[in-house]
């Protein structure tokens, strides 16, 4: 079983090497490595592939390490001829900043814990931006639209911060509006 085992290890190296190798080099001594990129690698692999089965666990496994060599040479191949069309997507309809945002975001899972925690807080302060954004553009529509007393303007005014604003400043926001309550109030009501 001994010789067995080395004989079928021994084809399961030479008949893959032989495929990569031509007879003679340029002087005619010798061999060469046939690095053709122009060669059907995909065919060679499913030749490999396809023959593994017949091998013990050995050849299997050393025919398993040919397939990704062929697999190296198609990488190869792929980049000298540029043959990159399927894996281009369009992204030009995002704004430079959201595309920024949701590359980081994609590179959260590989950071290390600070790193994770910096990148963490950056996009929640982005999105903190856009809310205040948002907040201030219906601020605008809806002042022009409704005649508000400036008393109740001011603090939706104020209220279209609340999302940039830490909890300090949300007492003292709070504290404002309870003041200009107060002063919307008739003395009647006083």
């Amino acid at each position: 079983m001994g010789k067995e085992t080395s004989i079928t290890s021994l084809i399961g190296l030479a008949l893959p090497l032989m495929m990569l190798l031509n007879n003679k080099n340029e002087k005619g001594d010798g061999i060469k490595l046939n690095l053709d990129l122009n060669d059907d690698f995909e065919r060679k692999k499913a030749l490999v592939s396809n023959i593994k089965g017949y091998f013990n666990e050995n050849g299997q496994e050393t025919l398993s390490k040919v397939e990704d060599i062929i697999d190296i040479f198609n990488k190869v191949k792929r980049i000298k001829e540029s043959k990159y069309k399927n894996e281009v997507k369009s992204t030009n309809n995002l704004p430079a900043i959201d595309k920024g945002e949701r590359i980081l975001a994609e590179m959260i899972d590989y950071m290390d814990d600070d790193r994770k925690k910096v990148a963490e807080n950056i996009i929640d302060t982005k999105k903190r931006i856009d809310e205040t954004k948002h907040n201030i553009t219906t601020y605008k529509e809806s002042n022009e639209k409704i005649d508000i007393k400036k008393i109740d303007s001011i603090i939706d005014l104020i209220k279209c911060f609340d999302p940039v604003l830490d909890d300090k400043h949300k007492k003292k926001v709070k504290k404002i509006e309870k003041i200009m309550e107060v002063m919307k109030m008739s003395e009647d009501e006083f």
